[in-house]
């Protein structure tokens, strides 16, 4: 018996239409698989994220903290000098000063500012770190200050002692007679803006010694 090897024919080697046809469907099957698959690990990584790392809400900026932005400022520098001459007025064991004392102001601004109200707080300093209210001061008067410009402003104040605080000018030689005091001093002043009239308050503290004597004067 005997076989006979087939021919190789082109229809033998070339696969038919059908096959191709299939080969086709399956590629483009594995190809939508792997985009399904890639697509869903994605958005999984995603929503991890963003359950870990959430978004943080963006904060609006206050208009009332915008909308007042100082565009004028002042620079405050107190007077360290010694308070030569005064008003003392003693009457029953109470000792009344009067004296005035003063602040440098500069405007920093960028436009003219409107000086309304020089105050201070006067403390009888005995020890450090302890006080004793004893007065105010103040001035009132409106003063304009132009742009990098200084004034200095004057501003009267008054003190009183009693108890044994009154006797403190006793202890002292006949000719100098003094009292250390610190004022704490605020100054409220008002500038114009393109948000309107604006208004602020700067502070400061002086630390002097002020005269005492009865006769009004300590300077020899």
């Amino acid at each position: 018996m005997s076989s006979e090897t087939p021919l190789l024919s082109p229809e033998n080697i070339l696969p038919t239409a059908e096959e191709r046809d299939e080969r086709r469907k399956g590629v483009i099957t594995m190809a939508i698989i792997f985009l399904v698959v890639v697509l869903g690990v994605s958005i999984l990584y995603a929503v991890q994220q963003a359950l870990n790392n959430p978004i943080q809400p963006t904060t609006q900026p206050d208009a009332s903290t915008t909308k007042n932005v100082p565009l004028s400022t002042i620079y405050l520098m107190p007077s360290v000098d010694q308070i030569e001459k005064s008003e003392v007025f003693v009457m029953d064991n109470i000792t009344n000063i009067t004296f005035w004392n003063h602040v440098n102001i500069t405007s920093l601004g960028d436009a003219p500012i409107h000086i309304t109200n020089v105050e201070a707080m006067i403390y009888f300093r005995w020890a450090p770190k302890m006080n004793t209210y004893v007065g105010a001061g103040r001035n009132s008067t409106i003063v304009v200050i132009g742009y990098e410009n200084s004034f200095p402003l004057y501003f009267r104040n008054w003190v009183k002692f009693s108890g044994e605080m009154a006797t403190i000018c006793k202890n002292f030689s006949s000719t100098e007679r003094y009292v250390n005091v610190s004022s704490d001093i605020t100054v409220t002043y008002k500038y114009s803006s393109s948000n309107g009239e604006q208004q602020g308050q700067a502070t400061t503290t002086a630390q002097q010694l002020v005269c005492c004597s009865p006769r009004g004067e300590c300077k020899i």
